[in-house]
C-alpha cells in the first residue's frame, strides 16, 4: 500500500496562494489602492490566506487520519482545535500587537522646526534626458528654487539636473544656485549622476548632493537590476555593444556613509526605490532626525506604482518614527509624518513645490533597534510549527 504523505500547512498557504486567494487579494487592493483602505486590504488578503489555509489543513488532517467513532478520530478533533486556537491567537497577536505598539510614541519632536520645500519640476519621461530639454529643465529648477528661497531646506527630485555632475558648466550651474540659495538662508538638496571616479569606463553612480561648503554627497547603495545595471556575464555585454546596445553601468555607493546634515537635522537619505527596503535606513537610525527620499517615477506614467511607491514611504516614515519628505519629478511628492500619515501632497503630473513645516525626531522605535530580527525569527518559528511531529507507535 502507497504511503499516505501528511498534509502540510505551508504547502497549502502557497496552494491557495497560486490558485486563486493571491490573485484576489492584489485585485482588492488595486481597486482601494487610492484610498485609505488599501493598507487594510493587503493585511486582510494575507490574514485570509493564511486563515483559509490552516483550515483546509485541518479538513485534511481530518479526512485522512481517523476513522469515525474511534479514539484516534477524538484524538484529531483534539488537535485541530489546539491549531486553530493557535492561528486565531496568531491573528488576534498581529492585530493586538500593532495597536498596541501603535499607542506608543516611540520617538520625539525636537524643538527646533525646518521649513521645507519639495520641488517637483514634472519633466516628461521621453523629455527629461534630450539635450534640447537641459537649458529648460535648468532654469524651471533655479526659478522654482529661487521663489522658495526662505525655506530652510529645499529639495529637488532624483536625477533633476540631467546630465552628470563633473562637467565645469553643471559645476558653474550649481555654484550659483548654492551662492543665491545661502543669501536667502537655504540648503539644496539635489539628485544628479556623476561619473564613477574609480572606473575607466563610462560607469556613473546616481547621487544626491547637499549644496553645501564643502558639498555633501550621498551615493545610491541599492541598485535596480537590468535597469541601473546589466548582471550579464561578459559575452552578453559584448553581443549588446555590438548590437549598439545600451550597457553602462551604475556603482552602488558604499554600504555605510554619513548623514547629510543640514542646520541641526541629520538626514538620512534614499534614493528610489531605496525605500522599499527598511533596512537601507536603519545604519542612520537612531543618529539621524529626518528621513528624505528622492525618486523619479515617470517611467510608471499613470498606474498604480506611484501610489504603491508612496504607501512604501509611508511604511518607512512609521518604522523609524520620523518625518519622510519625498521629492519626485512627476508624483507623488509628498510630506509623511512620523505616524506614517500622508501631512500633504502635490497632484501629480502638475509643477510645483510643496511647502511644509516639520520637526525633526529623535528616539528609537522597535524597528530601529532590532531591524529585521523581529520578523526573521517569528517567521522561522512559524515554519517550525508547520513541521509534522511523529508520535511513538505503541
Amino acid at each position: 500500500m502507497a504511503k499516505k504523505t501528511k498534509p502540510n500547512l505551508s504547502a497549502l498557504i502557497s496552494d491557495r496562494w497560486d490558485t486563486g486567494l493571491g490573485e484576489m487579494g492584489a485585485l482588492v487592493n488595486l481597486s482601494y489602492s487610492r484610498t485609505r483602505y488599501s493598507d487594510q486590504a493587503v493585511t486582510a488578503g494575507a490574514l485570509v490566506t493564511l486563515t483559509t489555509a490552516a483550515l483546509d489543513l485541518a479538513r485534511a488532517r481530518r479526512a485522512g487520519s481517523a476513522t469515525p467513532g474511534t479514539a484516534d478520530t477524538r484524538a484529531v478533533r483534539a488537535r485541530i482545535s489546539r491549531g486553530a486556537l493557535a492561528a486565531a491567537a496568531a491573528i488576534a497577536l498581529v492585530w493586538t500587537g500593532g495597536f498596541v505598539l501603535g499607542t506608543r510614541s516611540w520617538t520625539a519632536p525636537k524643538d527646533e522646526t525646518l521649513d521645507v520645500a519639495l520641488v517637483q519640476g514634472d519633466i516628461a519621461q521621453d523629455l527629461k534626458w534630450k539635450p534640447v530639454q537641459l537649458v529648460g529643465t535648468l532654469e524651471l529648477y533655479a526659478r522654482l528654487t529661487e521663489e522658495n528661497l526662505g525655506a530652510d531646506l529645499v529639495v529637488w527630485p532624483e536625477a533633476a539636473v540631467p546630465t552628470l555632475y563633473d562637467y565645469k558648466s553643471v559645476r558653474s550651474y550649481l555654484d550659483n544656485v548654492r551662492r543665491s540659495a545661502e543669501r536667502g538662508g537655504s540648503t539644496v538638496l539635489l539628485g544628479i549622476l556623476r561619473d564613477d571616479p574609480g572606473s575607466a569606463d563610462d560607469s556613473f553612480q546616481n547621487a544626491l548632493i547637499a549644496l553645501t561648503e564643502p558639498p555633501q554627497l550621498y551615493l545610491k547603495r541599492h541598485l535596480v537590476p537590468f535597469g541601473e545595471y546589466f548582471p550579464v556575464p561578459d559575452f552578453i555585454r559584448s553581443w549588446m555593444r555590438l548590437m549598439n546596445l545600451p550597457t553602462s553601468d551604475a556603482v552602488p555607493g558604499a554600504a555605510v556613509q554619513p548623514a547629510i546634515l543640514v542646520g541641526d537635522e541629520h538626514i538620512a537619505a534614499t534614493i528610489c526605490y531605496e525605500d522599499v527596503f527598511g533596512a537601507e535606513q536603519l545604519g542612520f537610525l537612531p543618529a539621524a532626525t529626518l528621513l528624505v527620499n528622492v525618486s523619479n517615477d515617470a517611467w510608471f506614467g499613470n498606474s498604480i506604482a506611484p501610489h504603491q511607491h508612496r504607501q512604501i514611504a509611508q511604511v518607512r516614515a512609521a518604522e523609524a518614527g520620523r518625518y519622510l519628505l519625498r521629492a519626485t519629478n512627476t508624483g507623488i511628492t509628498a510630506v509623511i509624518d512620523p505616524k506614517g500619515r500622508v501631512a500633504a501632497a502635490l497632484p501629480q503630473f502638475e509643477v510645483g513645490v510643496l511647502k511644509q513645516t516639520v520637526r525633526g525626531y529623535t528616539g528609537a522605535t522597535p524597528y530601529a533597534r532590532w531591524g529585521n530580527w523581529v520578523v526573521v525569527l517569528a517567521a522561522l518559528a512559524a515554519a517550525l510549527a508547520t513541521v509534522p511531529v511523529r508520535g511513538r507507535r505503541a
